[in-house]
């Protein structure tokens, strides 16, 4: 038995043991109450855990055989994996005479005591087989409203001479070896996405589902930078570029803040163009940060495959002519995934975007807009997969997680690129 809460991870263990014990000549049948459950798509279902592996690995359709009218898979080595529905009692008839090698019961709970012991009794041991006969059933024991737990507490715990048995509390919210309110608090800290996987226990939530970051929130860290800095002496500038491909997107250009003395990231000013003149965005880029008091001597170029407009030692050759020094440095990940440490920044205060942003404006596109709305709005829009590239929002990634790395000696390491 393998008793736990929603999202515990039974379905997912039944289709793992389905496919490990899978490898010799026997007969496997997995179980549900209704056809709907049995067969839904994904990570719902024993079936769909195992049709998603076999798509994965074998995308030529040469791995498991599906047989649609027997309702079942054959595997390479032979075994047999068969899916039945008991969504009445009398169904169990139809279990006599059939002989299985293992059985899988997911939501077995939903099952009667009848269906139960006639799929019990078709158990058969091959001779030839190594594995003993296994009759396997996942349940929740919090649906205690159902007769047939009573079934299981009888047979299965209280006479504990007939079996041993383990029980794993599969939930934070059930686990008594932990300070479960502060560890609520902590789960409450994460990211939406997170909280559905770590607290819900919703590991197949869909990212970007629930949004990425909410406007309410991007407002509350839009502040006069000037005024929140208390001494520009206690600070570092420098430039963060996403070179972009030519022809797909945008270059964009942030210049990011950090404050020695609190720790945080100020998102000073941005710049981008879809032309292919990048070098002339960089210098009027750094010709209003110094009109503003604001003096990058770094420069961070990131470069992805295919980027690569001029070649490397161009850019360097227009950063020394600048006389600032630079670094140019390869993505790990997609945009999404490293787009959510700035978020958390966002989100714990220690990331904030410069008020000045709404009075500066992008005018290559048919709509003006301000660069802090064009931000805002690539943030509210991030998604795993994205058909317009957030340029704006990848280049500021880059400043964060750069400077992420490098904060605890930034001093110095501004000064080893320089």
């Amino acid at each position: 038995m393998w008793w736990g809460g929603k999202y515990g991870g039974k379905t997912l263990m039944g289709a793992v043991i389905a496919l490990l014990l899978a490898e010799e000549k026997i007969t496997i049948t997995v179980t549900r109450q209704l056809y709907n459950d049995l067969f839904e798509d994904g990570k719902n279902s024993i079936h769909g855990y195992i049709t998603m592996w076999d798509n994965q690995l074998y995308p030529n359709g040469n791995g498991l055989k599906w047989n649609a009218k027997e309702r079942q898979y054959t595997t390479l080595g032979g075994a047999v994996i068969k899916f039945r529905a008991f969504n009445y009692d009398k169904k169990a008839d139809s279990t006599q005479s059939k002989s299985n090698h293992i059985i899988i019961n997911d939501e077995a709970l939903q099952n009667s005591k009848k269906i139960l012991d006639n799929l019990k009794s078709t158990l058969r041991q091959d001779k030839n087989s190594f594995y003993p006969l296994l009759f396997l059933c996942f349940g929740n024991p919090q649906l205690n409203n159902l007769t047939v737990n009573n079934y299981f507490d009888k047979t299965y715990i209280k006479d504990k001479t007939k079996t041993n048995y383990f029980y794993i509390r599969l939930q934070w919210d059930t686990n008594p070896h932990i300070k479960q309110a502060e560890y609520e608090q902590t789960l409450n800290e994460m990211d939406e996405d997170e909280k559905q996987a770590y607290k819900n226990g919703n590991f197949s939530h869909i990212p970007g589902v629930t949004g990425f970051i909410k406007k309410e929130l991007m407002d509350t860290r839009c502040i006069n930078v000037d005024k929140f800095i208390k001494s520009l002496h206690d600070t570092s500038s420098i430039l963060f570029m996403d070179l972009a491909g030519r022809g797909r997107d945008k270059f964009a250009v942030w210049t990011y803040t950090y404050d020695y003395n609190t720790g945080n990231m100020f998102l000073d000013n941005a710049s981008q163009t879809k032309t292919e003149e990048g070098e002339e965005l960089i210098i009027s880029h750094v010709e209003e940060d110094n009109d503003n008091g604001r003096y990058p001597g770094v420069g961070i170029l990131e470069m992805e495959g295919g980027s690569f407009l001029y070649t490397e030692k161009y850019w360097y050759d227009i950063f020394d002519n600048l006389d600032m020094d630079l670094d140019v440095e390869k993505p790990v990940g997609n945009k999404y995934a490293r787009a959510i440490p700035l978020r958390k920044g966002l989100k714990n205060e220690k990331v904030y975007i410069n008020e000045r942003l709404k009075e500066k404006n992008y005018t290559e596109d048919e709509i003006t807009q301000d660069y802090y709305t064009l931000f805002c709005n690539e943030m509210l829009q991030m998604k795993p997969i994205m058909e317009v590239s957030p340029n704006l929002v990848d280049s500021a990634t880059l400043g964060y997680n750069w400077i992420r790395n490098n904060k605890h000696y930034l001093r110095k390491a501004v000064a080893s690129v320089v």
